[in-house]
């Protein structure tokens, strides 16, 4: 008797393992917390179907890549201070932002990159405890968000779907 009543209650939550697994995770990415490992199904391109593409306005390495949710368009940004639109089916710049050319609102070298959902805005961060909003079709400045006094050792900008695409970072203060 005992030994079935185990037995049960083992079969019984062997059950339910996978549903609690399913409510974790779906609790974890509604939080934006969810972590999955994807290296496993990545699929490298063909040779012939990669292109070196580069630009004279990121003179040093790049720190941040978005992509637009339509994937048409690529946004990236580098230490030297310049972000540059891409369009990804043609493979050609599009458009830049640079430090000298917009240096009342790029500081320094730009640490993170985001895009809405909807492609309405653009945002990035750099050196200064300021995000910048931009307009991805046209690269004009829109809105500074105003940060902290303090110097910020890393920053990351992101948009969240379940936030109404209201802008975010993440930061470490010095």
């Amino acid at each position: 008797m005992r030994m079935r009543r185990e037995s049960a209650i083992q079969c019984h939550v062997k059950l339910h393992v996978p549903l609690i697994k399913l409510v974790k995770e779906s609790n974890l990415e509604q939080k934006g917390k969810l972590r999955v490992e994807v290296a496993d199904n990545y699929t490298a391109p063909a040779e012939n179907d990669v292109k070196l593409i580069r630009a004279k306005e990121h003179r040093l390495s790049l720190t941040c890549v978005c992509i637009s949710k339509d994937s048409e368009f690529a946004f990236t940004g580098c230490k030297s201070g310049s972000v540059i639109k891409w369009s990804l089916r043609e493979k050609k710049k599009l458009g830049s932002l640079t430090y000298k050319t917009h240096s009342k609102y790029i500081t320094g070298g730009v640490t993170s990159i985001a895009i809405t959902t909807d492609s309405k805005y653009l945002a990035t961060s750099d050196s200064s405890p300021d995000i910048q909003i931009w307009d991805p079709h046209t690269m004009k400045h829109v809105y500074t968000f105003k940060g902290h006094i303090k110097m910020l050792l890393y920053a990351t900008t992101s948009f969240r779907p379940e936030h109404s695409n209201v802008a975010w970072r993440q930061k470490w203060e010095w």
